[in-house]
């Protein structure tokens, strides 16, 4: 489920924004159930208030006008100088005119137009029967026989006319007002039902927007933290060719999914870096492998010199103790030269004879000194 607005909003806001949804929702539950309550409670109030008084008033007026009739049919077996004669022309005054005023409060709560018709129509029969009573009592009083007769006439033919149209009036009402709180009843009863129908629905449709939606906000934490902790432990393995973190998500998550695929590429960055320098180290191990290859061959043949010079050094030492064995022989030559010479020239003056021998000693003397020479020369 793709919710790019929902897909921005942090998760401390989806979780104030599932609160919100709950409490609104709750709100509404409460609001349709209060309205419903008070439309409820309206109904009965009309019922209580309006139906059920001007019912009662219909009633009441027609137990008036039954009255004030009875009240006519008794008045006419009296005569005027009776004492309940006058009694009885002011109960049936008191009725007729209560009757008037309690259909009057009936009307005023008349609401259909029908209503409305039938109330004129008792009105205008109760006028008419009112004038006709007064005609009655009128006759009565004056006691005469044929007018004693007369009212008893208009009393049993006219009245009664008038009384069963007034009455008739009155029934019709009391059935409209009857049906119509039957009605309010029954509409209050399936408001009752409505309101605890639309309660539930509305309850179970709050409940399952808020599963819905919970179920949205924990998929879209739980399911990019899931694949974070698989990249990471990816990472962690030392898998740096897996595929970057690509969540749509503004939220925590998706400032995560960030910092890991920056921490991917750093991390390829800084091997990268290590695998050059160390193919630089190995070129430059190479290259002082070689340096120090150069150098033992270079101490090897240091090595073949020096031992070529000691081996040079031990001929010189021998030839040196070879030249000084000849230097030795030499001395003792020379030290016989000298001692011939000496020799020679103690007996130069005297031996004139031997002077041949001399020269020749001296010949002699003379090789020994070019031997001695030659020796010393190739000595060195």
């Amino acid at each position: 489920m793709s919710l790019p607005f929902f897909n921005k909003l942090k998760i401390g806001a989806k979780i104030n924004l599932l609160i919100v949804v709950f409490v609104v929702a709750s709100g509404a539950i409460l609001a349709i159930s209060y309205r419903n309550l008070q439309e409820a409670d309206g109904k009965l109030d009309y019922y209580a208030h309006t139906l059920s008084p001007s019912i009662e008033n219909v009633l009441q007026g027609d137990r008036d006008l039954y009255q004030a009739l009875v009240s006519e049919r008794t008045l006419l077996n009296l005569k005027p100088e009776d004492k309940k004669f006058d009694e009885l022309v002011k109960f049936i005054e008191e009725n007729l005119q209560q009757s008037r005023d309690r259909v009057g409060f009936y009307g005023e709560r008349a609401e259909t137009g029908e209503q409305k018709d039938l109330l004129e129509k008792f009105k205008n029969d109760l006028d008419k029967w009112i004038e006709n009573d007064r005609q009655v009592i009128a006759l009565l009083q004056e006691g005469k026989p044929k007018g004693v007769a007369q009212a008893k006439i208009l009393s049993i033919t006219t009245g009664d006319q008038l009384f069963e149209e007034a009455r008739g009036n009155l029934d019709k009402l009391e059935e409209i007002s009857v049906a119509f709180a039957d009605h309010n009843q029954k509409a209050a009863e399936a408001l009752k039902k409505t309101n605890i129908v639309t309660l539930f629905s509305v309850a179970a449709l709050a409940l399952f927007v808020a599963i819905l939606l919970g179920l949205v906000i924990a998929r879209s934490i739980t399911r990019p933290l899931a694949a974070a902790v698989e990249f990471a432990q990816d990472i962690a393995r030392g898998n740096l060719a897996v595929k970057r973190l690509n969540f749509k998500s503004r939220d925590e998550t998706g400032r995560l999914a960030t910092a890991l695929n920056e921490m991917l590429e750093n991390l390829r960055g800084l091997v990268s870096r290590v695998v050059q320098s160390s193919e630089q180290v190995a070129a430059s191990s190479e290259e002082l492998a070689s340096s120090v290859q150069a150098v033992g061959q270079a101490a090897q043949q240091v090595a073949e010199t020096i031992t070529q010079l000691a081996r040079g050094t031990d001929e010189q030492a021998r030839a040196s103790q070879e030249a000084g064995k000849t230097v030795d022989s030499m001395s003792a030559s020379i030290q016989q030269v000298a001692s011939s010479s000496q020799k020679m020239a103690q007996n130069a003056t005297g031996v004139v004879a031997t002077g041949e021998e001399g020269r020749k000693a001296v010949g002699k003397a003379a090789s020994q000194m070019s031997a001695i020479r030659d020796t010393v020369d190739r000595s060195f």
